[in-house]
């Protein structure tokens, strides 16, 4: 390896790794790290100096290097392109294996060395976070083949081109720092009403906090349903005034509590021979529909009586479409969804494409507009539904294991689903484009579409066991803005 001195002209070799081909280099500020078969190097530039060498463990070929800008991390590419090996340049040595499943193109550190970006020849780039090494974003190159990928000077975007030339530029993922601890059980949802005054978090013993939204300060908690957390997942629902807040996920005379929001008491009880399994406020507050095994049932709010009963039991899933004039609903009977005329009680249509039952209570949503519905089940995959023809426009796959929670971005444009895999990923609704993915089981977007709420963490990818930590805790991320 040479040194040239722009300036003198001065050239010098430097044999510090011996016979080895160099493969790599990045320079960065004062400080640059070399990587050859065998050994990385990381050195002083204004002296030219060797601060500190490591030894590679096994054979390594055509190397990929990128080093901080403090020096304390240098990661390569391995030989065989799907590993990232990390080195402590504090003289730490190997720190960290990096696995991924893609064949590696290429990786850099942010300026500030808060992340680690590592692209994938497919198109796949996967951000690292460096103070645990955890994925915490993952984006998707449209091109057949990447080729370069790195942070802007401030650490604020990150851009990526493949061979068809196309440049995209992301806002980079924030670090999550922004998190919330919730003492109690595990978080199964979480919900904004629709104004944006609160949060609400459900929690897998049947409890459900609300929380101021901006200061998240906690206002009231509601009680818990069963000492079995595993069997009374809640079901919760604002109105759109933001004045109640209804939970269901019980039976008998008070199966549903609807909750006033100003005195945080209950002000009435609707009852149910079986076990609330879904609940959706009609958009003009005057009537809640609730479901369970015996079918569905419209309440009258101020008379708390049902006004009208239909379908079939047992139902898991119910959404209201926003103008009121449709309901759709599933249940395990696996016929697919079905749609229903609320005025005359109707179905209207049967929806057919998951090839699962889908289950679940969060698993059916209408986009802000109405013209989508989305539909999510245990097939690992999601289906965008044009509400005026009722035919399938996207399928939204990629997932191990079954879909458990969907939410719109309020303009529509996007949405963000979960799955039981710990992996939620944002998609463009527009195209069925996956943009980037975040660990998290439940997720929502901030009524302002600035910021998605998730929360239940476990490592992206795996699936949430007892005791896994960050099962109470709800991360606020900025939605990242995407430009090509």
């Amino acid at each position: 390896m040479w040194f040239h001195h722009l300036d003198t002209g001065e050239t010098k070799p430097n044999r510090a790794h011996q016979q080895d081909r160099v493969t790599g280099i990045d320079v960065n500020g004062r400080l640059m790290a070399s990587a050859s078969m065998h050994s990385v190097v990381l050195w002083d530039v204004p002296s030219r100096g060797i601060r500190r060498s490591f030894e590679i463990p096994g054979p390594n070929g055509n190397s990929l290097v990128s080093i901080t800008p403090d020096g304390r991390w240098i990661a390569i590419r391995r030989q065989d392109s799907t590993r990232v090996t990390v080195f402590n340049g504090e003289g730490g040595g190997v720190y960290r294996e990096l696995p991924t499943e893609f064949e590696i193109a290429d990786l850099d550190f942010s300026g500030d060395g808060a992340w680690l970006l590592v692209g994938g020849i497919e198109g796949t780039l996967v951000q690292f976070e460096t103070n645990d090494w955890q994925e915490v974003g993952r984006y998707h190159l449209r091109t057949h083949q990447l080729n370069s990928v790195t942070f802007s000077n401030d650490s604020t975007r990150l851009a990526a081109v493949g061979d068809s030339g196309r440049i995209s530029i992301w806002d980079a993922v924030p670090s999550g720092d922004d998190a919330l601890e919730c003492d109690g059980a595990p978080i199964f949802s979480v919900k904004h009403s629709p104004g944006g005054r609160f949060l609400a978090i459900g929690k897998e013993d049947g409890s459900v906090e609300i929380r101021a939204a901006y200061s998240r300060k906690l206002l009231f908690t509601t009680p818990v349903l069963s000492e079995y957390p595993d069997y009374q997942d809640p079901v919760f629902g604002f109105s759109p005034d933001e004045r109640y807040l209804a939970v269901g996920g019980s039976q008998g005379q008070d199966a549903v509590t609807i909750w006033d929001l100003v005195t945080f008491e209950a002000m009435a009880n609707l009852p149910h021979d079986d076990e609330v399994s879904g609940l959706a406020y009609a958009p003009n507050d005057t009537w809640l529909a609730t479901a369970s095994r015996s079918g569905i049932r419209l309440w009258d709010i101020t008379e708390r009586k049902v006004i009208r009963q239909f379908g079939k039991g047992p139902i898991e899933c119910i959404a209201i479409a926003p103008d009121g004039k449709h309901m759709v609903t599933k249940g395990w009977d696996n016929v697919g969804i079905k749609v229903w005329d609320v005025a005359s009680a109707q179905q209207v249509a049967l929806l057919d494409g998951h090839v699962e039952p889908i289950g679940d209570t969060q698993t059916l949503r209408f986009s802000p507009d109405g013209t989508l519905l989305a539909s999510g089940g245990y097939d690992a995959q999601a289906i965008l539904w044009d509400t005026r023809t009722w035919e399938p426009v996207h399928h939204l796959r990629g997932y191990k294991g079954q879909i458990v929670e969907m939410s719109f971005s309020p303009d529509g444009s996007r949405i963000a689903v979960t799955a039981t895999d710990n992996r939620c990923a944002l998609w463009d609704v527009a195209s069925g484009r996956e943009l980037m993915q975040f660990p998290g089981l439940a997720v929502d977007f901030s009524t302002d579409g600035n910021t998605l709420t998730i929360a239940g963490e476990a490592a992206l990818g795996e699936a949430r066991k007892e005791g896994t930590p960050g099962q109470t805790r709800v991360r606020f991320y900025r939605v990242p803005a995407v430009a090509e």
